[in-house]
């Protein structure tokens, strides 16, 4: 058995030992991959998962992987073994990880933050490739595989009307729908080397800017286990982010503004059969949606329940009753933003990617 003050002593070391340059694999769930190996900057490439696995894991043995290695060598320099996909244990006991690729790359620190910046990439990542290659219809958003096997089957809760001392039931039982979902498909490597490219460029506010938003529209879309509450925070950051002129400027609101004009988008999601409303009324939900920062600890009574008459309203912005379309508006108004939001961020990247990441070419986009 190990030493407590041992594991305390090696972790401690990780975090506040010597830095260095390290190599990090960090795999990914729910993507596949045409090409076995794909080199998205000098020092960081994509390489496609084994299908199988030797029975020795994840614990760093080596295995002839064939050309990939060789190529990520060459690249590299140096290389790790690629997690394989399916996880076979000493009992002889397997999984389906679901790991069909994973982002090897060089990072410098202490290993600790070596590991934490890799991830973040990778995430970083993911939001940028869903935003310029949208998945599509069943097919999930790809993930960390750090944590396997990931969820891909989603059922749904099921509701019927309450009825009081009836027996049996007359009231029909809903939901409980069973939705199965497929892998991303991997754009090609134009694509994926995006948002390497703003890591590169990332001393540019407009690189910053869109890496931060598209990480928050990611986090603000629906989810597994995602609250209202949280996405509407998330997407209000992202346009937040997306669109203050400097650190501390109050003006993203005025900006977010003028770039839904300048990209007709309240005319395009009114157009959109999943965005109900003209395009006026989209402009103005657009500009109004909540803010629920100005609610405090009152924001979770949007997840949890809104206050009865008799409770009364707490102090601050006003919150809807139960039997207002409270609920169904901040629904509408969130999907309204998320889509406004992927749709601006959709045309930004290109336009910024191919000035190189110039501020001034950004900027403009906001006048």
């Amino acid at each position: 058995m190990s030493d407590p003050f041992d594991d305390v002593a090696g972790a401690h070391e990780e975090v506040t030992g010597p830095g260095g340059e390290w190599l990090v694999c960090t795999p990914l769930v729910g993507i596949e991959l045409a090409e076995p190996v794909i080199q998205l900057d000098h020092e960081t490439i994509l390489w496609r998962a084994d299908l199988d696995d030797d029975g020795r894991g994840d614990r760093g043995a080596e295995r002839n992987d064939g050309p990939s290695v060789s190529e990520v060598r060459r690249i590299l320099g140096d290389h790790i073994s690629c997690p394989s996909r399916l996880l076979r244990f000493s009992g002889g006991a397997s999984i389906d990880t679901g790991r069909a690729a994973a982002i090897l790359s060089v990072e410098r620190g202490t290993a600790e933050l070596a590991l934490a910046q890799a991830r973040a990439k990778a995430q970083y990542a993911i939001s940028v490739w869903v935003i310029l290659a949208p998945p599509g219809r069943w097919r999930a958003v790809p993930d960390l595989g750090t944590w396997v096997p990931q969820p891909y089957v989603h059922v749904g809760q099921r509701y019927k009307p309450r009825e009081r001392d009836v027996w049996p039931p007359r009231e029909r039982t809903h939901g409980g729908r069973v939705d199965t979902y497929v892998a991303y498909e991997a754009p090609g490597p134009d694509v994926l080397r995006a948002p390497f490219e703003a890591f590169a460029s990332r001393e540019r506010r407009c690189a910053r800017a869109l890496l931060g938003a598209s990480f928050a529209l990611q986090r603000a879309a629906p989810g597994r286990r995602r609250q209202l509450s949280e996405q509407l925070r998330e997407v209000r950051w992202a346009v937040e982010v997306l669109c203050e002129s400097h650190r501390g400027a109050r003006d993203a609101h005025q900006r977010w503004e003028h770039l839904v004009k300048r990209f007709g988008i309240e005319r395009e999601l009114a157009a959109d059969g999943e965005v109900a409303g003209d395009a006026e009324e989209i402009a103005r939900r657009l500009l109004q949606a909540p803010d629920l920062a100005a609610y405090g600890a009152d924001g979770s009574l949007i997840d949890l329940g809104w206050p009865t008459q008799e409770d009364g309203q707490p102090p601050g912005p006003p919150i809807a009753q139960p039997e207002d379309p409270g609920l169904t508006a901040h629904r509408a108004d969130l999907t309204i933003l998320l889509h406004a939001v992927r749709t601006a961020l959709g045309r930004l990247w290109p336009i910024v990617r191919e000035s190189g990441f110039d501020d001034a070419v950004f900027d403009r986009q906001f006048v």
